[in-house]
């Protein structure tokens, strides 16, 4: 009994197998070659280096004031170099808590942009899988073998930079209105 049910079960998962029109993708090369989203991981990149671009400027001048401190500390009146130290070491820890915080706004805003992505992959995905036939689209990462011509990568970057050309026209009337007023 307990044979002809698993012989009954592997007869149907292969008729369903050789039955369905599957695809892959890579989600990792479409986010890297969508306009929208190059353009907003760069935006965020290069707000978070120029952040911790001032917050490395702070930690160096830090640096060198306990530097300076330990240099000065024989020639120190104790209580003046305690009160020193207490100092520096309450704008270091407060740097941490920046640094931490800074780490933490990063995180949330990719986070935030990874689920746009997502949202939108899903979108693109969809119309592709109807539009070519296809049953199931998976990810590229959990595919052990495809034939090359089940990749609808490209098709999929394609459709989601279709809306780029739109935006950046809206964008340009907007900036000439305004610049015209």
């Amino acid at each position: 009994m307990k044979k002809t049910l698993a012989v009954l079960l592997i007869g149907f998962v292969s008729i369903f197998v050789f039955a369905t029109e599957l695809a892959y993708v890579d989600a990792m090369s479409v986010f890297q070659n969508v306009e929208e989203f190059k353009i907003e991981y760069d935006k965020l990149t290069t707000f978070f280096q120029d952040k911790q671009s001032l917050l490395d400027g702070k930690k160096g001048r830090i640096q060198n004031e306990i530097k300076a401190l330990e240099n000065q500390a024989e020639l120190m009146d104790k209580s003046k170099k305690e009160a020193k130290t207490k100092e520096l070491q309450g704008r270091y820890d407060s740097l941490l808590k920046e640094l931490q915080a800074a780490q933490a706004e990063l995180n949330q805003k990719q986070s935030i942009l990874m689920q746009k992505f997502q949202q939108k992959l899903a979108i693109a995905v969809k119309l592709i899988a109807e539009k070519e036939g296809y049953d199931m689209v998976v990810l590229k990462d959990a595919v052990v073998y495809a034939n090359v011509g089940n990749d609808v990568t490209s098709l999929i970057i394609r459709k989601m930079n279709e809306n780029a050309p739109k935006l950046n026209k809206k964008s340009d009337k907007k900036s000439k209105k305004k610049g015209k007023k």
